[in-house]
């Protein structure tokens, strides 16, 4: 396996509240979706969980790359 394959990409708009599921943009349940979902604080959740984070900034949207295997 290289190391890349061993990262997943979360972008904010996977588990944005205000986003239809319908199309596949909010990916998780209603339930558990945020009203508000920041980049930063998304990042700064998954490094206390003790994933290893790369932060990047793309065009318009941020996104947080985890290491699943970092854990």
């Amino acid at each position: 396996m290289t190391v890349a394959r061993r990262w997943d990409t979360i972008y904010p708009i996977y588990v944005d509240a205000k986003r239809p599921q319908q199309d596949g943009a909010r990916r998780v349940n209603a339930k558990l979706a945020l009203e508000w979902p920041l980049a930063e604080l998304m990042a700064k959740a998954c490094r206390m969980l003790g994933f290893e984070v790369v932060f990047e900034v793309r065009f318009v949207s941020l996104v947080i790359v985890v290491d699943r295997k970092a854990s």
